[in-house]
């Protein structure tokens, strides 16, 4: 049987997950937006779609953007980042790395809002 508290904070619980995914629908409307209209940097984008590509070609992480050439490792190490690598071998889009970021943000808010309910005990507060 479900306490009035323990109803409240699954409400809280649904309505952060809303929440979550309405944000993220924004975003990455957004996103692909700012993309598909030309008004990205290439530097992020770039370097890591040029270090997927080559890679795939049997260059490593070879980078040319920067001169001299350089690999990827000489700018960032992001192991996250390169377990990307198998979608972007069957998916070699750089919107890509733009789903997984706006994803991965979204994602993050749940682990927050769980440990800000563990310390406040309060869902609305939490939320």
């Amino acid at each position: 049987m479900h306490t009035p508290v323990d109803m409240r904070r699954r409400r809280y619980d649904w309505l952060m997950l809303c929440a979550i995914v309405l944000q993220a629908a924004v975003t990455l409307a957004y996103a692909l937006t700012l993309h598909n209209t030309f008004n990205t940097s290439l530097y992020d984008i770039g370097t890591y779609t040029q270090a997927f590509h080559n890679l795939f070609e049997g260059k490593g992480l070879l980078i040319t953007i920067h001169l001299p050439p350089q690999s990827s490792f000489a700018q960032h190490v992001f192991p996250l980042l390169y377990s990307l690598a198998p979608f972007y071998y069957f998916w070699p889009d750089e919107r890509l790395f733009r789903i997984a970021n706006v994803i991965l943000l979204a994602a993050a808010a749940f682990p927050l809002y769980l440990c800000a309910l563990k310390i406040t005990r309060h869902g609305a507060l939490s939320f």
